[in-house]
């Protein structure tokens, strides 16, 4: 360990500083400190990032668009308190990412499919919702 006052290396059992005379005291070291902050961030994760993870997941495999936008909120919000638990936000980035791709690919399917109807209708193939009369 080391005096607080002229930051010599003294013994880990030591009271007083044998080079300045002062009283130490114990401290701990920054870096233990922050290498167990690793150790217990690395298990933790944000049920936020895994639910927007799954609806994002939901949205692009079944229904569609609703669940693209809510998984890709739900996502924002499990990034932003992962980072405040200091918990991975892996799974929480990554349905932001795919609710945003959802999105955009549900959007584009709706634009084709209505200019496909539109064509159909125009060109007589589809009847329009008009009855005969």
């Amino acid at each position: 360990m080391k005096c607080n006052k002229c930051g010599k290396e003294i013994a880990d059992d030591s009271k007083f500083c044998p080079f300045c005379g002062s009283e130490v005291t114990a401290t701990v070291d920054a870096t233990v400190v922050d290498d167990k902050k690793e150790e217990t961030s690395e298990g933790k994760f944000n049920i936020l990032g895994v639910v927007g993870f799954c609806l994002s997941m939901l949205g692009i495999l079944s229904t569609g668009f609703p669940f693209c936008i809510a998984g890709w909120i739900v996502s924002s919000m499990g990034v932003k308190r992962s980072t405040e638990l200091d918990a991975s936000t892996k799974l929480g980035k990554a349905g932001r990412v795919v609710g945003i791709i959802g999105t955009i690919f549900w959007i584009v399917c709706w634009i084709i499919f209505t200019i496909v109807m539109t064509v159909l209708i125009v060109n007589g193939v589809i009847n329009g919702g008009n009855t005969p009369q």
